[in-house]
């Protein structure tokens, strides 16, 4: 077997690294929405200011994709992959979100929030657009951030597995 063959036989497939993002973002989520709700009702904490979490979850789901990742290809991966992955999980955020605002939309409960029954006017959507595109891209950018955090994790353990077999 040539070494290229070798090389395409580890590549860890985009549409699983997708997945598997899909899978951890959206436990990620449920498990802020029941943080919140027990902080709230159980603590009587307010969690009214809680707008990193939106930045966390997304960062948070990439770590353990990175580090399936480095262990099924055995090694971190191109750059220009990462940043392909990134593209693709920030798409699966998007995603992601749009279904949480159609079901927000849906229930009225943002025609509620703005005090008004038709929901976002035409000034307002004007000037929410660009602050959803910057919050996109920085969304985007604390992905790629927990992707490196997950392949800096993986480095470390495969690390300390190979000192382990080396004592043994």
């Amino acid at each position: 077997m040539s070494s290229q063959n070798t090389a395409a036989a580890t590549t860890y497939p985009m549409s699983k690294i997708a997945r598997q993002y899909l899978m951890i973002l959206l436990v990620c989520i449920v498990g802020v929405f029941a943080l919140i709700w027990i902080a709230e009702s159980v603590f009587k904490l307010d969690a009214a200011n809680n707008g990193a979490m939106g930045l966390l979850v997304v960062m948070f789901a990439a770590m353990p994709v990175a580090v399936t990742w480095y262990e099924r290809e055995g090694g971190r991966p191109a750059s220009g992959r990462i940043w392909k992955a990134t593209l693709l999980c920030g798409l699966v955020n998007v995603a992601v979100q749009g279904a949480l605002a159609a079901l927000l939309l849906s229930t009225g409960i943002v025609q509620d929030m703005l005090g008004s029954p038709a929901g976002l006017q035409p000034g307002q959507m004007q000037i929410l657009l660009p602050i959803m595109l910057v919050a996109l891209l920085v969304q985007g950018l604390f992905i790629r951030l927990g992707l490196g955090m997950g392949f800096r994790q993986a480095v470390k353990q495969a690390k300390a597995k190979a000192d382990k077999a080396a004592r043994s």
